[in-house]
C-alpha cells in the first residue's frame, strides 16, 4: 500500500486507545481492525502506522508524565470532592512518592477498618516505582483496596510518608491489626511510629515457608513437622512453649540464630499469641499477593504514571463490580439449611451468603459434641467442659468454655470467635445445651451482615464521602455507542439503507460541528492527552528497589537449578554415565 493511501482515521485512533487500555498490543490491534474491515486490503493502514502512532504519543508525553498524573488527580477531585491525593518530590523536583484514594475506598475503610494487609509489588510501570496498595476484606470476604501508593525506594522514611498520608486520608482512625511480611524496615520503625496502637502481625505463611531454607534441607525434612505442629496446633501459650522447646531440642538447634529470632518475635505471628484480637480470619498476606496478581493483569512495565493510575482504576472498578454481584445474590438468593436448629435459619437472613456458609459449617460440626459439664462455678462466671467423640469413637476430646454470668458472653479457649468474628462450633453447642435457640447479638458482627454498608460516611472536613461523581459524559457516550451499534447492524443489511444512513450521517456531522462551535465546546480526541504548558514536577528516576518481583523459591528448586558435579571427575556439564574418565577406566 502506498504511503499516500495510508491513513489512521480518528475512529481507528479511538479504537487504538480503547484497546491499549486493556493492554492489547499493536500487532493484535491491527488483526482486530482487519477482522472488522473484512480483509487487510480494507484497513487503510499498515501495522507500522500503528506502531508509529504509539511512538509519537510516547514522545509527546515525554517529560510531562508526572504533571499529567497530577492533573488527572485534580480532575478526579473536581468530580468527587472526597478524592484525596498527595505527591512528594526531591531536591531536583523529581517525583519520589505518590498516594491516592477515592471515595469508595474511604467509605470501605470506614466500614471494614478492623484489619488491613500491607505489602509491596514490583514491575508495574516504566519507572519501576514500587506499587504499595493497602487492602482489607469486606462483608463478603472479598479483598478490597483502602488506598494506593507509589514509592521510589524502600527506605523507612518512604513507608512512614505513605502510612501518614493514608491515615490522614481515612475517615476513621487506626486499624486494630495490620499484617505484613516480616520486613524489619516496616516492622520496627514505620508501623511502630505511625500506627503505635495497632497490633502488627507478621505473615505466618512467609515465615513457615522460610523454615526449609533457614534450617537446611536435611534438618527441615526431619523436624519441620514438629515446628509446624507447634505453630498451628497449640491451643494455649503454655502448649506452644512446651512443643516449641521440644522441637528445638530434638532438632538440636538451640543456638540457631534465625529460630531464636522467630521465637523472640512469637507474639507477632504465632496464632495462640494473637487470637485475642479480631483478624477477619486472616493470618497471612497471601490475600494481598493474589490482589497483586489481579492488578498485574491490567498494568505492565510500559505504563506511564497516568496510564498506570487509570488502569488501576479499571481494576478497582472490576473488583467493585464483583462486590455488587455478591450484593445482588444476597438480596435474591437464600441458602439452604442443613439442620433443624433455629439458629441456622436465623443467621441465613442476617449474614451475607459467603459468611453464612462459614457459619453453617460450624453449626454442622457442633453436632459432633455430645456433652457439656460444669467444671467450676462462682458468682461471676461458670467454667464448662464440652466433650466431642474422637474419630475412633473410643476416646473423648475435651474443650473448655468460660461463661460470664453478668454479660452472658461465653468464651472458648480456641479464640475462634475473637479471630474470625463468627461463633465457633463449641459456642454453638454450648448455646444449644443451655436451650438458647437464637444467636445473641454479642456474637453477630455488623461487618459480616447484609446491612454492613448501610449508612452515610463523613470525612474530617465534614464532607460526605460519596462515591458517585459526574458520570454524564460517560453515560452519554455509552448511550450513543449502544444505539449506533444497533443502527449500523440494521442498516448494513441492504445497499439502499447503507447509502441512506451514510448521507444522513454526513449531514448530521456537519450540524454537530456547528452546534459545538456555537456552544464553545472543544473537540477532544480520546487517545489525545492534553500536554501541560508548564512543568511543575519532573518525572521520577528509575527505581532501584531491592525487590525484583520474583517469587520465593524453595531450597529444592534452588538446588535443582544449580549445575551438578560429575560423581567421577567432579566437573560440571555431564554426569558419571557420560564421563570420559569413567568410560576410559571402564
Amino acid at each position: 500500500m502506498l504511503i499516500s493511501h495510508r491513513k489512521l482515521t480518528k475512529a481507528k485512533k479511538c479504537l487504538m486507545g480503547k484497546l491499549s487500555n486493556v493492554n492489547v498490543r499493536s500487532s493484535q490491534q491491527f488483526k482486530i481492525m482487519e477482522t472488522m474491515a473484512v480483509g487487510i486490503q480494507n484497513v487503510g493502514c499498515m501495522p507500522r502506522d500503528l506502531r508509529n502512532f504509539e511512538r509519537d504519543l510516547r514522545e509527546e508525553v515525554r517529560g510531562h508524565d508526572a504533571i499529567m498524573l497530577l492533573e488527572y488527580f485534580e480532575s478526579e477531585k473536581e468530580k468527587k470532592p472526597s478524592f484525596y491525593f498527595e505527591v512528594d518530590q526531591d531536591e531536583e523536583n523529581k517525583m519520589t512518592h505518590c498516594f491516592w484514594v477515592d471515595p469508595t475506598s474511604k467509605k470501605a475503610y470506614f466500614l471494614f477498618n478492623d484489619v488491613v494487609v500491607f505489602d509491596t509489588t514490583y514491575n508495574t510501570n516504566k519507572y519501576r516505582m514500587i506499587f504499595a496498595p493497602i487492602t482489607g476484606v469486606n462483608h463478603h470476604g472479598q479483598t478490597i483496596v483502602f488506598g494506593c501508593g507509589l514509592l521510589s525506594d524502600e527506605k523507612t522514611e518512604s513507608f512512614i510518608w505513605l502510612l501518614e498520608q493514608w491515615l490522614k486520608a481515612m475517615p476513621s482512625g487506626q486499624p486494630k491489626v495490620i499484617i505484613t511480611d516480616q520486613d524489619q524496615t516496616i516492622a520496627k520503625k514505620a508501623i511502630a511510629q505511625v500506627l503505635p496502637h495497632t497490633l502488627h502481625r507478621f505473615c505466618i505463611w512467609h515465615i513457615m515457608f522460610k523454615f526449609r531454607d533457614k534450617l537446611g534441607l536435611v534438618i527441615a525434612q526431619s523436624y519441620y513437622g514438629l515446628f509446624k505442629n507447634s505453630v498451628y496446633n497449640s491451643k494455649t501459650r503454655e502448649e506452644f512453649e512446651a512443643s516449641w522447646k521440644n522441637a528445638v531440642q530434638q532438632s538440636k538447634q538451640e543456638n540457631h540464630v534465625w529460630l531464636t529470632t522467630m521465637y523472640e518475635l512469637r507474639s507477632r505471628w504465632i496464632p495462640t499469641f494473637c487470637n485475642h484480637i479480631f483478624h477477619a480470619g486472616m493470618q497471612s498476606s497471601q490475600r494481598v499477593e493474589s490482589n497483586h496478581s489481579f492488578f498485574k493483569t491490567f498494568v505492565s512495565l510500559n505504563n506511564s504514571l497516568l496510564d498506570f493510575a487509570t488502569k488501576i482504576k479499571r481494576g478497582l472498578g472490576q473488583q467493585r463490580h464483583e462486590e455488587l454481584i455478591r450484593d445482588h445474590i444476597d438480596s435474591n438468593k437464600i441458602p439452604k439449611t442443613k439442620t433443624y436448629y433455629p439458629i441456622e435459619k436465623q443467621m441465613r437472613e442476617v449474614y451475607t451468603n459467603e459468611i453464612f456458609l462459614r457459619f453453617q459449617d460450624q453449626v454442622v460440626k457442633s453436632t459432633a459434641y455430645l456433652k457439656c459439664e460444669t467444671l467450676k462455678e462462682d458468682e461471676h462466671e461458670c467454667e464448662y467442659t464440652v466433650l466431642r467423640a474422637a474419630d475412633d469413637e473410643q476416646s473423648w476430646k475435651v474443650r473448655q468454655i468460660i461463661h460470664n454470668k453478668i454479660s452472658g458472653f461465653a468464651k472458648y479457649s480456641c479464640g475462634g470467635f475473637e479471630v474470625e468474628g463468627i461463633a465457633c462450633r463449641h459456642i454453638i453447642f454450648f448455646l444449644r445445651s443451655i436451650n438458647i435457640v437464637h444467636l445473641p447479638n454479642e456474637y453477630i458482627l455488623d461487618r459480616w451482615t447484609k446491612n454492613a454498608k448501610v449508612g452515610r460516611v463523613w470525612d474530617d472536613d465534614g464532607i460526605e464521602v460519596r462515591d458517585v461523581g459526574d458520570k454524564s459524559l460517560i453515560m452519554r457516550y455509552i448511550q450513543l455507542s449502544q444505539l449506533s451499534q444497533v443502527v449500523i447492524y440494521e442498516t448494513s443489511l441492504s445497499e439502499e439503507s447503507t447509502k441512506y444512513l451514510t448521507d444522513g450521517l454526513h449531514s448530521v456531522r456537519l450540524g454537530i460541528k456547528e452546534l459545538l462551535t456555537s456552544l464553545g465546546v472543544e473537540e477532544v480526541l480520546v487517545t489525545k492527552k492534553r500536554i501541560p504548558q508548564q512543568i511543575l514536577i519532573e518525572e521520577p528516576s528509575q527505581s532501584k528497589a531491592k525487590g525484583s518481583g520474583k517469587r520465593l523459591k524453595s531450597s529444592k528448586e534452588i538446588a535443582m537449578s544449580k549445575q551438578k558435579n560429575c560423581g567421577k571427575c567432579g566437573r560440571t556439564g555431564h554426569n558419571i554415565k557420560t564421563c570420559d574418565k569413567h568410560n576410559t577406566e571402564g
